[in-house]
């Protein structure tokens, strides 16, 4: 009984630490068009994104996220600063739908952020929480307070699936989407998964050391 007694104290306080030292996940990649080429690059082939030429990509989430941050590989046309660009999300409504036009929609998220004059990975704060379903990440100029142009280099490696369109156009009637004629370009998403209602998160690595070690220590009293 009083070794019964003794091994219900050690559970209750090895789940008590467990409970304690459960900490939120840190913000990651929670989408990437493709896998990063070489950076350091200076403004030469790539695609244009400026007032009338947006570039997209769709993703798909199955999960609530808390979007933190979203970027890419970026490099300004001639000398840096070379105004602002703008990064948007907006939902649509299945994987190959489009947001409304490119002169028109109306994005959940948006900022916009200056590139370097050597192309490098990239990310501006963009909070927003993202439900169950699918979005589009766009780049363009001459909207949301967007002033300049840039390029994506497409020196990267397009992961599976990836879905890219275009936009041309920044007034309507006019503007457009189109899919398809970009390859090799990095947009990321970055956020954590959103600890709502039910969402249980895992103990810190920390309590469970703990807990093993008071586990161990009553085993060898016991033998003793």
């Amino acid at each position: 009984m009083k070794h019964s007694h003794i091994r219900s104290k050690l559970l209750r306080w090895t789940m008590a630490l467990g409970l304690l030292a459960c900490v939120p996940a840190h913000a990651g990649i929670i989408f990437q068009s493709a896998t990063l080429g070489p950076t350091g690059l200076s403004w030469g082939n790539g695609w244009d994104i400026a007032g009338g030429s947006d570039l997209a990509v769709r993703f798909q989430l199955l999960d609530t996220y808390n979007v933190t941050a979203v970027g890419g590989d970026f490099v300004s046309v001639g000398p840096a600063p070379n105004g602002t660009i703008f990064a948007a999300i907006a939902a649509i409504g299945g994987p190959a739908a489009f947001p409304s036009t490119p002169g028109s929609f109306t994005p959940l998220a948006s900022a916009t952020f200056t590139v370097p004059s050597s192309s490098a990975d990239i990310r501006v704060a963009l909070p927003v929480t993202l439900g169950p379903g699918y979005y589009a990440l766009i780049f363009g100029g001459g909207r949301f307070g967007a002033t300049g142009n840039a390029l994506a280099p497409g020196s990267d490696s397009d992961l599976p699936g990836v879905s890219y369109f275009v936009g041309a156009g920044v007034s309507d009637p006019g503007s457009y989407w189109a899919n398809g004629g970009i390859s090799g370009t990095r947009f990321v998403v970055e956020g954590t998964l959103s600890e709502g209602p039910g969402t249980v998160p895992e103990p810190g690595t920390g309590a469970l050391f703990l807990g093993a070690g008071l586990w161990l220590a009553w085993l060898k009293r016991r033998r003793s």
